[in-house]
């Protein structure tokens, strides 16, 4: 008995749920199920949404950089389709957005997460939870790209639907509140990128617990904050700890974290040597000797 098209569209979504089933095996299961769609329909429909698939299963993969014809053909199919879905045009301009992003090509995913957003705004309306991923893309390009005040009014409309949805710290807060982060320091807003600073390390010690890797990275950046403000006997104490966080990191075997944790070194000594230059009597040379005889790999 023949497999329906239908059969095999169901099979490859259970594959792409399953993590132990790897990106590679989904794209062959998509282009059988390609093969079959087109010889029944052509450029239909379904053939434009096996393609955004497969171009998710390349990105997922880490294979970005080949996905632009799969999704330029999805995009051409969508757009010669009467009475199309606004959602499923919009989904392979937003993993088309993705992929130019990942591969550093910045000044092109703005237009497609616009486009992506207006085709969505107009199916959902404006506080539907698909706008969280297609907002959240368009505010990193914008900060990538150097629109602090885009990228600010972007990512707090996020913000706002998704609090809506699973509360102000919830864990998937903090990739945006990050950028967040960046675009209030580009835009010379000490005051709010400080206090978004406090609400990332709230999120982050209570759902990644006090000592994880990454709580290490946002106290060395807010430790920036302070001493860029004068702050500089805090800024000592914050990247101490961000330090410690991250050295600690690195002898239970999470070597990933090594290269921030150098960074974040050379930041430490970069205020204690400011502090020393200035006389500050926050200074302290005995906690200075035990950071700096602190093994970073």
């Amino acid at each position: 008995m023949a497999v329906s098209s239908l059969t095999l569209s169901v099979i490859v979504l259970a594959l792409s749920e399953q993590l132990a089933i790897t990106s590679s095996i989904l794209c062959v299961k998509s282009l059988l199920l390609l093969d079959l769609q087109e010889a029944r329909s052509g450029a239909s429909p379904a053939v434009a949404n096996i393609l955004n698939s497969i171009a998710g299963a390349y990105i997922d993969g880490g294979r970005a950089g080949e996905v632009e014809p799969i999704l330029q053909r999805a995009i051409a199919i969508w757009q010669s389709t009467r009475n199309a879905n606004p959602v499923d045009v919009s989904r392979p301009l937003t993993n088309l957005a993705v992929a130019y992003g990942l591969a550093g090509r910045y000044a092109e995913p703005g237009s497609l997460y616009r486009q992506a957003i207006d085709l969505k705004l107009r199916a959902l309306g404006p506080e539907h939870p698909d706008l969280i991923a297609p907002l959240n893309g368009q505010g990193d390009a914008y900060a990538a790209t150097g629109r602090a005040g885009d990228a600010i009014v972007t990512l707090k409309y996020s913000l706002s639907i998704s609090e809506r949805i699973v509360g102000a710290n919830h864990p998937t807060a903090i990739p945006v509140l990050t950028t967040l982060v960046s675009a209030y320091s580009a835009a010379g807003d000490t005051a709010n990128a400080e206090d978004t600073f406090q609400r990332l390390l709230v999120i982050q010690k209570n759902t990644l617990g006090q000592g994880h890797a990454s709580l290490s990275l946002t106290l060395g950046n807010l430790a920036v904050v302070n001493a860029n403000t004068g702050r500089l006997a805090e800024a000592i104490t914050l990247s101490r700890d961000a330090v410690t966080i991250a050295s600690a990191n690195i002898r239970n075997g999470r070597l990933q974290a090594a290269f921030k944790a150098r960074t974040l070194f050379e930041t430490h000594l970069r205020l204690l040597d400011q502090a020393r230059r200035q006389s500050q009597p926050s200074f302290d040379a005995a906690q200075s000797r035990g950071v700096a005889s602190r093994d970073f790999g």
